[in-house]
């Protein structure tokens, strides 16, 4: 049996979105180890991640989601509105790379 984990990647392997959001409280498998897998996958290489958590100590360590391939990060709370605006900033660089 898959954990949800493995069913998300399973799923952006199959369905390559333009984008993904992701918490970083993954049952099954850290969430930074998802990114990490998401980016080893030619198919979704370059799919831009947006995750978020509620984990705010997360922020002082840049590192981490550098190494992970995470373009952006939340805090929860995240108001809706923030979020949306986050995947369109994402998605508008994508389609200036031509991605």
């Amino acid at each position: 049996m898959l954990t949800t984990a493995g069913r998300a990647l399973e799923k952006a392997w199959e369905l390559r979105p333009d984008a993904l959001v992701t918490d970083l409280a993954v049952p099954g498998l850290d969430g930074f180890e998802v990114c990490r897998a998401l980016r080893r996958a030619g198919e979704t290489r370059a799919i831009p991640i947006l995750a978020v958590t509620g984990h705010s100590e997360y922020l002082d360590q840049p590192e981490r989601f550098r190494e992970a391939g995470i373009a952006q990060v939340l805090v929860k709370p995240c108001p809706p509105a923030r979020l949306v605006q986050e995947l369109r900033r994402l998605l508008e660089i994508v389609e200036s790379a031509g991605v």
